[in-house]
């Protein structure tokens, strides 16, 4: 009895390691050429995905560098003209300071998050390579957008201001179009720098996510 019983496992364990010799051979069996090469492609592509997520993030972090050095500059300024008693530059103070939100909440935002937003990728890909760049794909897409939106919106406000400041009379709401028109420009910038920089990470991740298939 012990020994069919003993007899038994050995053949079911024997069975087992056929199974799996089976597969093993049908997988490397199933790779062409035609699949080594798309497999040796992917494995390339995703290699490089890291690497472009690391220039555009420290790109980004430079800017965000940039903005919050200009916006202490702004909040200088700003701080000079409120105790001035010219009205013209007065009615620059709204804008500027605005402008000093808008210098210092976004380049801080871009400076401290960029290396968490890398971090993030990083650990996604390490769990899936094509999730991290299905990701991406889809974060730059939606950044790709807003910034072609946004741009021609900071264009026209610009010729909007800039017609209000013949319009009014008051040197107070001649400073506040003159302020506007700088705030808006200011902006036009910023997302002109953050396009410009996405543009070949968003084409790159573009081809990477068409060859994501094997």
């Amino acid at each position: 009895m012990l020994a069919s019983n003993v007899h038994t496992f050995t053949t079911s364990n024997k069975d087992k390691s056929r199974v799996q010799l089976f597969e093993s051979l049908s997988f490397f069996y199933n790779l062409n050429e035609s699949n080594i090469k798309k497999l040796t492609q992917f494995k390339k592509t995703i290699m490089k995905l890291l690497e472009h997520t690391t220039i555009w993030a420290k790109g980004d972090i430079y800017q965000g560098k940039v903005m919050l050095c200009f916006g202490i500059l702004f909040l200088i300024a700003a701080i000079i003209i409120l105790r001035s008693n010219h009205e013209l530059l007065k009615g620059t103070l709204i804008p500027i300071s605005l402008a000093v939100v808008m210098l210092l909440g976004y380049g801080g935002f871009l400076t401290f998050t960029r290396n968490g937003h890398l971090t993030n990728v990083e650990s996604v890909y390490n769990e899936s390579p094509a999730k991290a760049i299905e990701q991406e794909f889809e974060k730059a897409k939606k950044d790709h957008e807003a910034y072609s939106k946004l741009k021609p919106v900071w264009a026209v406000l610009i010729v909007l201001s800039l017609g209000l400041f013949f319009i009014f009379k008051t040197d107070y709401l001649k400073g506040l179009s003159l302020g506007l028109v700088g705030l808006f420009f200011l902006a036009l910038i910023i997302d002109t720098n953050l396009h410009f920089r996405l543009k070949p990470y968003f084409d790159v991740l573009s081809n990477f996510s068409l060859n994501n298939n094997l």
